[in-house]
């Protein structure tokens, strides 16, 4: 027996030589501080990773040559060659802040902001970016975390009493496969999921499947809808070059501030006028979300987001709450839309005048702006409004099919549970910090006390079975009703909710001795919740 054991652990330290290559290492800014959640893009894969939030990174690579560029928001990208052996190489990065050039345009006597003539063709061109791609897959890996920070004073000493941490933390892992097919049917398949407590339905999947090419996005107005010059001003915070590549930044400011609109930042690329990134943050219900995404070109002037990053913070009743994901998207498979791909330049006609069209199109004049459209040729915005309207309307009539705004369907696979640390240490593009090393390794802990303890429990759990207190309508308790039958509740604290997409809700579920969810209320809501099924 000593021997198998020996013999075992000989071929996992072997195994441990033999798939332990790549490249690690840490990001640091012109300071020596930390870059947390930078992104790490290996050129050859088209895969992202990221630094964690004490800038380390760390990414398993076969033998090879690779072109890795690093970047961080704000920040002067870096590109290095790098040989992968057989064992880790450590590549340490300073990034310099960005030096933007102004291209010497100053808005004097009411000269209008350049930002104004990016953001027309850029928006212009949204519709188009929206289209351009027919169906993709891609995996999706999220990290989250997030804890409680304060609750109700009058609340404290029951929760105490009941056993209740009123701090106590989530922490989490997904890996899902992402299906789009044109125009906007989204299928989400969760593989694998790791977590630990309750992340109160703040998922920003919503955010990720969505797209700002979009008018609205979860119902804030983005800055590329068609009526964004009502509810935004814009101005040029100045450009740069990255990899041979003009990148335009603009401030996002909402003339009225409030829910449904953005403010911040959004880059836009040069001559394709589409995302290059963007950091935002919108308010909902007195919940702040802040959002940041990089793009990078999948194929040429396609581009598509390879991270997110969201906070989440807010207060309600008394509770307050802050939630942290970042999601890195890997292995694209894109098919374009093959009657929208050629390049075409967008002329801004308030500045260039273009000739004179009739105010309503003809068949003749679409054919026109068609052929010119299909030869690279120079097309104004009103040209390229027209055509998409024109190629959406002929579109939908060919799939016969209605106008639909979104189609999302999430499944879940039945061994999405199975897979232990030794998976998520090989697949995990973000690092662990020691602190979430042992909030895992305290909840593998737990599991392992509560199966010891469950028998213990069940003599302690079947005299209180019967004893209803007040408290049970606030923390939940499952009552046996005889030697077959069990009644629980689920109280508001333990099912509140804070769904950053369809607002926020107290819910009031009852499970019988079948398993039936009987909700009773909710006693204070502002939304109406579904129970979903998992495959």
């Amino acid at each position: 027996m000593n021997k198998r054991w020996i013999t075992l652990f000989s071929l996992l330290v072997i195994a441990q030589f033999i798939y332990a290559q790549g490249v690690k290492g840490f990001l640091k800014d012109e300071n020596n501080q930390p870059l947390s959640y930078a992104t790490v893009f290996v050129q050859e894969n088209k895969s992202g990773a990221a630094t964690n939030e004490n800038g380390y990174y760390e990414i398993n690579l076969p033998s090879g040559s690779y072109n890795i560029t690093y970047q961080y928001l704000g920040y002067q990208s870096e590109t290095q060659k790098v040989g992968v052996g057989n064992t880790y190489k450590e590549i340490n990065i300073t990034l310099m802040p960005q030096s933007f050039d102004l291209k010497t345009v100053e808005v004097l006597d009411g000269r209008e902001d350049p930002a104004y003539t990016i953001m027309r063709k850029a928006i212009a061109k949204a519709t188009y970016h929206r289209e351009q791609v027919e169906h993709y897959t891609a995996m999706v890996y999220v990290k989250g975390s997030g804890r409680m920070l304060d609750s109700p004073f009058f609340l404290e000493k029951l929760m105490e009493k009941e056993g209740i941490d009123s701090t106590s933390a989530f922490l989490g892992e997904t890996v899902s496969q992402i299906e789009y097919s044109r125009p906007n049917d989204y299928k989400e398949l969760v593989k694998k999921i790791r977590q630990q407590g309750n992340d109160n339905s703040t998922s920003p999947m919503a955010y990720i499947t969505n797209s700002f090419y979009e008018p609205e996005l979860v119902e804030v107005i983005s800055p590329l809808s068609p009526r964004a010059f009502g509810f935004y001003k814009f101005s040029f915070e100045g450009s740069y070059i990255e990899d041979g590549i003009e990148i335009n930044k603009i401030k996002v400011t909402p003339r009225n501030r409030g829910e449904g609109v953005f403010e911040g930042y959004i880059s836009i690329v040069e001559d394709d006028w589409a995302i290059h990134s963007l950091d935002l943050l919108t308010h909902k219900l007195g919940i702040r979300v802040a959002i940041k995404q990089l793009y990078k070109p999948i194929l040429p002037s396609v581009w598509m987001p390879i991270n997110h990053r969201f906070d989440i913070k807010g207060s309600f009743f008394g509770f307050d709450f802050v939630y942290d994901y970042y999601a890195t998207v890997n292995d694209y498979k894109v098919e374009l839309n093959p009657d929208l791909g050629v390049e075409f330049d967008v002329i801004d006609e308030s500045i260039v005048t273009p000739p004179p069209t009739a105010d309503k199109e003809t068949p003749k004049e679409l054919e026109d702006i068609k052929r010119k459209m299909e030869s690279g040729e120079e097309l104004t915005r009103k040209d390229l409004r027209k055509m998409m309207k024109e190629y959406q309307k002929e579109d939908r009539k060919q799939m016969e099919e209605p106008e639909v705004v979104s189609n999302y369907s999430q499944t879940i696979d039945s061994t999405a549970y199975n897979k232990d640390s030794s998976y998520w240490a090989s697949i995990r593009p973000i690092p662990l910090t020691k602190y979430e090393v042992r909030s895992y390794e305290k909840v593998d802990s737990i599991a392992i006390v509560e199966k010891a303890e469950k028998d213990s429990a069940v003599a302690k759990n079947e005299e209180n079975e019967r004893n209803f207190k007040v408290s049970h309508l606030l923390f939940g308790n499952t009552y046996r009703l005889d030697s077959n039958d069990y009644l629980r509740i689920i109280g508001p604290i333990a099912s509140f909710e804070i769904n950053t997409v369809e607002e926020y809700a107290f819910n009031y579920p009852i499970l019988d001795s079948n398993d039936y969810l009987r909700i009773i209320g909710p006693i204070a809501s502002f939304e109406i919740n579904t129970v979903e099924e998992y495959a």
